[in-house]
């Protein structure tokens, strides 16, 4: 089984298992990306399937959110690296529901197993300038 994570948007959390291209359990969780790491922890527990006894991972690397995005591929890659699980990654533009999404996907290939899941933002960073008083420190 696969653990598929999309987070895509501020307010919910999809985690599911895949075996193949089929779900065979799926959830939506109304969550912050700062409750994503328990979710996927309770999730797990719920299912009865440790970390280390998956066969991979699927995360959606976006567009989305910037936070959701970020918080979600920092969690893949971290159970990529600490489990040495294949990780499998898949941009969603239309943002499709999950089904939708695994089925248009032909065939998934794994990353390197030295290789991480990048952020496909879809825009650029929103970045605000300094507030009165604020200074930018020079490195």
């Amino acid at each position: 089984m696969r653990l598929f994570l999309c987070g895509q948007d501020l307010s919910f959390f999809d985690v599911g298992l895949l075996d193949g291209q089929t779900f065979q359990t799926r959830r939506r969780f109304e969550v912050a990306p700062e409750a994503y790491l328990s979710t996927i922890d309770g999730f797990l527990k719920e299912v009865h399937i440790l970390p280390q006894n998956l066969s991979g991972l699927v995360v959606v690397t976006g567009p989305g959110s910037f936070t959701a995005i970020r918080i979600s591929l920092t969690i893949a890659n971290t159970l990529h690296f600490v489990f040495d699980l294949p990780l499998f990654v898949m941009d969603n533009p239309d943002h499709l529901q999950p089904q939708e999404l695994i089925a248009t996907q032909k065939s998934l290939q794994p990353l390197d197993s030295a290789a991480f899941a990048e952020p496909q933002y879809g825009r650029p960073a929103q970045i605000t300038t300094p507030r009165h008083g604020d200074k930018l420190l020079d490195s």
